[in-house]
């Protein structure tokens, strides 16, 4: 193949079908108007989630989505018989039914083993008590369930480091608006070693996959986490799932 028609294929929106004739500066596609990180989302879903999926048994099929956005929603609705929208602050989505304060630190309005998968892109780059949010993770899914989640590359390190904050968020017209008059944010930032060791310790199957981006030169982390099925799963996965403590890259 021309390697000038192979580099022309590659450069373009995994959710528009924009292309483009060379490397993007600025991470927001010229088509659909969305950041790489969600852009991410698509092969992630291909290549990762729907296999992973498919091994599971039978099960309730609900999603707990945090801050879902409607291009999240629509790659993720066909995965899902029902989707529950929530966040800690702010609206998101196309206008369906959304709960705010659902902080993922505590998830004690939900029952243990109520959902089939958590998500949530850029949700652990806000609160340092990682570890207390990965039980309660753990505890509402159901065995066989999946934890799927992205943090932003800017606040993951390469090493062991655990959370820390990095600076302090403060609502601003255009900027965190949505947040309630008085309230701060923190930014995170942690090592992607500490957390998958973390999410082993919580009980997950864990593993990091790095999703590069067809438009930028940006590589988007996403995280695993699989709670074991004690009923019985099938004794063999897919190859490109069995290194769950690994790292590969798509």
């Amino acid at each position: 193949m021309n390697p000038s028609a192979s580099a022309a294929i590659q450069l373009a929106c995994s959710l528009c079908g924009y292309r483009s004739e060379a490397l993007l500066n600025d991470e927001t596609c010229p088509g659909c108007g969305e950041a790489a990180r969600t852009r991410s989302l698509a092969p992630f879903v291909e290549h990762e989630l729907r296999p992973l999926l498919r091994e599971r048994s039978a099960a309730t099929g609900r999603l707990l989505a945090f801050a879902m956005t409607a291009p999240e929603k629509r790659l993720l609705a066909p995965l899902f018989d029902d989707i529950v929208s929530v966040s800690l602050f702010g609206d998101y989505g196309d206008g369906g039914p959304h709960l705010q304060g659902v902080d993922m630190r505590d998830l004690s309005r939900y029952p243990a083993g109520g959902f089939a998968a958590v998500f949530g892109i850029l949700i652990f780059d806000y609160f340092i008590e990682m570890r207390q949010a990965m039980d309660e993770v753990f505890r509402v899914l159901e065995p066989g369930g999946v934890l799927f989640t992205m943090i932003s590359p800017q606040r993951l390190t390469r090493g062991w480091e655990p959370p820390a904050v990095m600076k302090y968020i403060e609502s601003q017209p255009g900027y965190f608006s949505y947040l309630p008059p008085g309230t701060s944010l923190i930014s995170a930032v942690v090592g992607r070693r500490w957390f998958v060791r973390e999410l082993r310790r919580a009980g997950f199957r864990p593993r990091h996959v790095a999703i590069g981006d067809g438009l930028t030169t940006a590589e988007n982390d996403w995280f695993i986490g699989r709670k074991p099925n004690l009923a019985g799963l099938k004794p063999r996965l897919p190859s490109a799932l069995r290194a769950l403590t690994g790292s590969r890259r798509v």
